[in-house]
This record gives C-alpha cells, sequence and structure tokens, in this order.
C-alpha cells in the first residue's frame, strides 16, 4: 500500500521532454568546452571525456552524468554552465507539449509539483518556458541550487526539507533509474519510471487516483 504522496519530483532532461536534436546540442558542448579549455582537437577532447566518463563507470558501477564527468575533469561548474548556456538553445528545437501541460495542470490539482535536475537555473526556466508548463511548478531545484549532483541521495533529502513534504510522502519521476529513482528511493521516496513524457501517462494508475 503506497503511502499517501503530497509531492511530485520530477526530473528534467529525458523526463519532461525528449529531443534527440538537443541531445546533440549538449554533447557538441561538452566537445567544444573542452576542446578550447584543453587546447586540443575535437577528436581529442570527445577521447578525453569517454575515458574519464569509462574510469568513473567502472569505479562507480554506474554511468556517470555528464555534470558529474564535467566536474571530475576539474573544470569549475559555474564557468563550464555559463559557455554552455550561451550556446544551448532549446528554443531552436523544442515546442510546446500540450497534452504534457493537461496532465500537469490535473496532477497539480493534487499534489505539489517539483523539478529537481542537473541543469542550471537558466536553462530549466528556458526549458520549462518552451515547453509551456514553467509555471506549472511549485519548486525547482537544480545544481545552482543544491551545490549536489544526481545521483547523490543528499539532494533528495534537501528538497524534502525544502519543501516540507517528508521523503515518504514523495514521489520521484524520472526515466533514469540510476539517477532519478534509486538515490530517491534511498532516503525513503516513492518512485515512477517515466521514459519521456509519453511514459508519463501511466502516472495516474501509480498514484491510483484513476
Amino acid at each position: 500500500m503506497l503511502n499517501e504522496v503530497r509531492a511530485l519530483i520530477f526530473d528534467m532532461d529525458g523526463t519532461l521532454y525528449e529531443s534527440k536534436a538537443l541531445d546533440r546540442q549538449y554533447a557538441d558542448a561538452v566537445v567544444g568546452y573542452l576542446a578550447e579549455q584543453r587546447g586540443v582537437s575535437p577528436e581529442e577532447a570527445l577521447g578525453v571525456f569517454r575515458a574519464k566518463r569509462a574510469e568513473l563507470e567502472a569505479r562507480l558501477g554506474r554511468k556517470p552524468t555528464t555534470t558529474g564527468t564535467m566536474v571530475e575533469l576539474g573544470f569549475d561548474l559555474e564557468h563550464w554552465i555559463a559557455w554552455r548556456d550561451a550556446r544551448v538553445r532549446p528554443e531552436e528545437v523544442l515546442d510546446p507539449d500540450p497534452a504534457l501541460r493537461s496532465l500537469l495542470e490535473d496532477l497539480k490539482r493534487s499534489f505539489m509539483l517539483v523539478v529537481v535536475t542537473n541543469n542550471s537555473i537558466e536553462m530549466t526556466h528556458r526549458t520549462l518556458g518552451v515547453i509551456g508548463i514553467d509555471d506549472l511548478f511549485d519548486h525547482t531545484f537544480t545544481v545552482q541550487d543544491t551545490g549536489l549532483i544526481k545521483p547523490d541521495p543528499a539532494i533528495y533529502r534537501r528538497v524534502a526539507e525544502a519543501i516540507g513534504v517528508p521523503p515518504q510522502h514523495c514521489m520521484s519521476v524520472g526515466d533514469r533509474p540510476h539517477v532519478d529513482l534509486e538515490p530517491a528511493a534511498a532516503v525513503g521516496m516513492q518512485t515512477f519510471h517515466a521514459a519521456g513524457p509519453k511514459g508519463l501517462s501511466e502516472i495516474r494508475k501509480a498514484l491510483r487516483t484513476g
């Protein structure tokens, strides 16, 4: 029997939208930044990133996030974010999602809606704004707000405290189990796996509201 859910905590990238074109922009930004900062070719920069990611995966036993990999490479997080955010343009590749907005409006009648993301403050609001759902969230927590990087479970403890809802009454919703779900479950939250916006269609059933 589920505990009463009061707050739905959504991941953003890959959960509230899916876009191969935007994924490519982010990937190109990683390579471009690495090449510029290290003074190497794009090909060499990609090799450096892949090598560090493989090293982290072997050490951690899971695929590391891009944000975590960049920090492990020794880059200043705020400098990387500012460089990337000036070049990545969700406005060029994303569109409003009326179906998602309708679903979230329905959920908002019964639950607090929260976003927890490894993305930046600026990019989070730009992305949610393009999709047409930024105004629906009661709280957003980015890597800049928390100073922590998913999958650190401490993020979810901090979020629960900040919104005033005990972890057992929160449900984390995301597309990557090892990043969005397992860390949340570790602090007592319920979880729902959603592979993109279409995967959110079953969330009412999980919440036993319909």
